[in-house]
């Protein structure tokens, strides 16, 4: 058991294509953590969904428009 909590959901796997941060890296960090034994399934809490407004502090009201109505990973413009 760690000392900390590592927050995680696979409710919040969002595929939105290339990007830096591939949405599938996250789900393979959990895996090896608890795989390796450094992590047990209590070290993780799943987040409460972020507030438009918190999203709105680093993000485009154009990008939460896409981010909350796109059907595909592939966002159109």
């Amino acid at each position: 058991m760690l000392p900390f909590k590592l927050v995680y959901s696979d409710d919040y796997y969002l595929p939105i294509g290339s990007h830096v941060f591939p949405a599938e890296k996250y789900k393979c960090i959990r895996d090896r953590l608890l795989a390796s034994g450094i992590a047990v399934p209590s070290d993780f809490v799943t987040p409460s969904p972020a507030a438009d407004e918190d999203v709105l502090l680093v993000h485009t009201p154009q990008y939460v428009h896409k981010l909350k109505t796109a059907r595909s990973p592939r966002w159109k413009s």
